[in-house]
């Protein structure tokens, strides 16, 4: 896995984001990219950023 970077996906961090869209695992949506902006946007958006892809990867992998 690459060092961390706000600007690149690492390839485990994409697996996670992909693999929680499948229903049998959390069925998420895509209602916002890149996880930088995820840490903002979720305290004015809680209920879509718990159903947000691209925030559940960040905090499996980045722990953010």
């Amino acid at each position: 896995m690459r060092d961390f970077s706000w600007d690149k996906d690492s390839i485990v961090s994409t697996l996670i984001h992909e693999a929680s869209h499948f229903q049998d695992t959390m069925g998420t949506k895509n209602w916002k990219y890149f996880m930088n902006e995820c840490l903002s946007w979720g305290g004015t958006n809680p209920e879509q950023a718990i159903d947000n892809a691209d925030s559940i990867a960040g905090y499996v992998v980045y722990n953010a």
